[in-house]
């Protein structure tokens, strides 16, 4: 996904864990599927568009997990356009 946003690799960075007490200030945070919504409780809110929330304390944006797109390959539409929305908010 960052690859099809055209992010450097090392503009990116990949956390497996719902603690983010760790993360870095940061631009945009992507949060990937519904499952890592509700662990980080956030399920409230809608993908595709970036919120704030002070748990998270850094922008963020809901959009399907990779996962999920192999299995509904419909959803790859949707996501696309999600990751566009994260695009635009970056100036990329």
């Amino acid at each position: 996904m960052s690859h099809a946003m055209r992010l450097d690799p090392s503009d990116a960075k990949l956390l497996c864990s719902s603690d983010l007490s760790g993360l870095e200030p940061t631009d945009l945070v992507i949060i990937l599927g519904k499952a890592t919504a509700t662990a980080l409780k956030l399920q409230e809110y809608g993908s595709g568009k970036v919120y704030c929330d002070k748990a998270i304390q850094a922008p963020f944006l809901l959009t399907h997990h990779p996962r999920e797109l192999l299995i509904e390959p419909h959803l790859k539409r949707q996501a696309w356009s999600e990751l566009q929305v994260a695009m635009a908010y970056l100036k990329l």
